[in-house]
């Protein structure tokens, strides 16, 4: 794992994990990982910050229960997590362990 670079400009925490976008415009997450929550593309759980490597350029977080979502500069969002409920809107009911971009019409 790599430290987080740069100061974090906002935080966000779930259900046992937590999230941090850092003035580079990179999201960083560790904590529970059981459902994909972190972003990093498995299901192991991390003691300290991963880098999300996937997300460029983010401007805003936030963390659901055992999901997240990111804005990117560009307006793309993008979605990771738990979605058993569609809650991800990429039009399904599976997991995701790395972000999806979710497409607003």
């Amino acid at each position: 794992m790599v430290p987080i670079r740069g100061k974090a400009i906002d935080i966000d925490a779930g259900s046992n994990f937590s999230m941090a976008l850092t003035d580079d415009k990179s999201v960083w997450t560790w904590g529970d990982n059981s459902s994909g929550q972190l972003g990093t593309g498995g299901n192991a759980s991390l003691s300290a910050p991963s880098k999300v490597s996937s997300l460029k350029n983010i401007v805003l977080i936030s963390c659901g229960t055992h999901h997240a979502l990111a804005l990117a500069e560009n307006g793309d969002l993008w979605a990771w997590g738990w979605n058993i409920m569609g809650q991800l809107g990429d039009k399904s009911f599976e997991g995701r362990a790395k972000p999806v971009k979710v497409t607003i019409r």
